[in-house]
């Protein structure tokens, strides 16, 4: 995460990307991903967690473990029709990493050992 405010310029992100495999019969392959942006000297980073991936209940656990951290700022990103389409805030790097980490065991439920697919770009 200290990537995102150490290097490149003001255009950085990483995406983690989070999969499993679903159904008895037809298996399928879901995904999640949380979007993290972030600039050169900057302090925190940008995170966004999609609503279209998450389902109620998902959403107000995701709300209950982002109100743990204090060093979390909500901004309310909406579409053109006015409708919340994200849950997005900054955060502190650290804090960044562990939030990950909690949202896709604690919120989406993964297992421990889940592996996140990541997209680095330093600008």
């Amino acid at each position: 995460m200290k990537r995102l405010l150490e290097e490149g310029t003001s255009e950085n992100y990483a995406i983690f990307v989070a999969s499993v495999y679903r159904g008895l019969i037809l298996r399928r392959r879901v995904e999640w991903f949380i979007q993290l942006s972030g600039r050169k000297g900057g302090m925190e980073v940008l995170m966004d967690i999609p609503l279209r991936q998450l389902c109620r209940e998902e959403v107000a656990r995701l709300r209950e473990i982002l109100m743990e951290y204090p060093s979390w700022r909500p901004v309310e990103l909406r579409g053109s029709n006015g409708c919340l389409v994200s849950v997005s805030g900054y955060v502190d790097p650290d804090s960044a990493a562990e939030l990950i980490d909690r949202i896709f065991r604690e919120v989406l439920g993964l297992p421990e050992s889940y592996v996140a697919e990541v997209e680095l770009s330093i600008e």
